[in-house]
Protein backbone atom coordinates (compact mmCIF):
# COMPACT_ATOMS: atom_id res chain seq x y z
CA UNK A 1 0.00 0.00 0.00
CA UNK A 2 1.13 3.21 -1.27
CA UNK A 3 2.57 5.45 2.06
CA UNK A 4 0.14 7.99 0.58
CA UNK A 5 -2.91 6.06 0.82
CA UNK A 6 -5.82 7.13 3.34
CA UNK A 7 -8.59 4.66 3.67
CA UNK A 8 -12.11 6.32 4.70
CA UNK A 9 -15.25 4.46 6.04
CA UNK A 10 -18.57 6.21 4.78
CA UNK A 11 -21.63 5.94 6.88
CA UNK A 12 -24.68 4.22 5.44
CA UNK A 13 -23.44 0.52 4.69
CA UNK A 14 -24.12 -2.36 5.74
CA UNK A 15 -21.24 -2.30 8.32
CA UNK A 16 -21.35 0.99 9.92
CA UNK A 17 -21.05 -1.26 13.16
CA UNK A 18 -17.14 -1.47 12.27
CA UNK A 19 -16.23 1.35 11.62
CA UNK A 20 -15.88 2.93 15.22
CA UNK A 21 -14.21 0.05 17.02
CA UNK A 22 -11.66 -0.17 14.33
CA UNK A 23 -10.82 3.65 14.69
CA UNK A 24 -11.67 4.20 10.85
CA UNK A 25 -11.24 7.52 9.40
CA UNK A 26 -14.46 8.08 8.58
CA UNK A 27 -17.84 10.69 6.64
CA UNK A 28 -20.72 10.91 6.71
CA UNK A 29 -23.09 12.52 3.68
CA UNK A 30 -25.27 15.62 5.45
CA UNK A 31 -28.26 16.89 4.19
CA UNK A 32 -27.76 20.90 5.05
CA UNK A 33 -24.71 22.22 6.05
CA UNK A 34 -26.40 23.03 9.63
CA UNK A 35 -26.79 19.29 10.48
CA UNK A 36 -22.56 19.32 10.26
CA UNK A 37 -22.39 21.98 11.82
CA UNK A 38 -25.37 20.89 14.97
CA UNK A 39 -22.77 17.27 14.29
CA UNK A 40 -19.94 19.17 15.36
CA UNK A 41 -18.01 18.20 12.08
CA UNK A 42 -16.66 19.76 9.11
CA UNK A 43 -17.58 19.52 5.55
CA UNK A 44 -15.02 18.61 3.04
CA UNK A 45 -15.59 20.50 -0.11
CA UNK A 46 -11.90 20.29 -1.98
CA UNK A 47 -10.72 16.54 -0.63
CA UNK A 48 -8.78 18.26 1.71
CA UNK A 49 -10.13 16.22 4.71
CA UNK A 50 -10.48 12.99 3.08
CA UNK A 51 -6.34 13.58 2.55
CA UNK A 52 -5.37 14.38 5.49
CA UNK A 53 -4.81 11.54 7.96
CA UNK A 54 -4.44 13.51 11.06
CA UNK A 55 -8.52 13.95 10.27
CA UNK A 56 -10.69 11.20 12.00
CA UNK A 57 -14.25 12.22 11.08
CA UNK A 58 -15.78 14.58 8.63
CA UNK A 59 -18.53 15.40 6.10
CA UNK A 60 -20.11 15.82 2.74
CA UNK A 61 -22.92 17.92 1.78
CA UNK A 62 -25.50 15.49 -0.29
CA UNK A 63 -25.00 15.88 -3.94
CA UNK A 64 -25.31 14.07 -7.36
CA UNK A 65 -29.16 12.75 -8.37
CA UNK A 66 -31.81 11.49 -5.49
CA UNK A 67 -34.84 9.79 -6.58
CA UNK A 68 -38.04 12.30 -7.09
CA UNK A 69 -39.97 13.58 -3.93
CA UNK A 70 -37.29 11.45 -1.50
CA UNK A 71 -36.26 13.22 1.82
CA UNK A 72 -32.88 13.74 0.02
CA UNK A 73 -34.46 15.33 -3.01
CA UNK A 74 -35.94 18.07 -1.10
CA UNK A 75 -32.71 18.67 0.52
CA UNK A 76 -31.39 19.14 -2.67
CA UNK A 77 -33.53 21.67 -3.22
CA UNK A 78 -33.36 23.73 -0.16
CA UNK A 79 -29.93 24.12 -0.58
CA UNK A 80 -30.59 25.19 -3.96
CA UNK A 81 -33.30 27.79 -2.70
CA UNK A 82 -30.39 29.22 0.35
CA UNK A 83 -27.65 29.58 -2.94
CA UNK A 84 -25.46 27.25 -0.55
CA UNK A 85 -23.09 24.83 -2.77
CA UNK A 86 -22.92 21.41 -2.36
CA UNK A 87 -21.17 19.75 -5.35
CA UNK A 88 -17.99 18.22 -4.47
CA UNK A 89 -14.62 20.30 -5.27
CA UNK A 90 -16.41 23.35 -4.61
CA UNK A 91 -15.14 25.68 -2.42
CA UNK A 92 -17.28 27.52 0.49
CA UNK A 93 -18.49 30.97 -0.21
CA UNK A 94 -17.38 32.77 2.99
Amino acid sequence: ISPNFVLTASYGGLYDDLIEPNDLKRVKVYFHPDDAKAAGVEIDHDDSLAMDPSVKEFGLLLHGSQPKDSKASSALAKMREENIEFGYHQKPKN
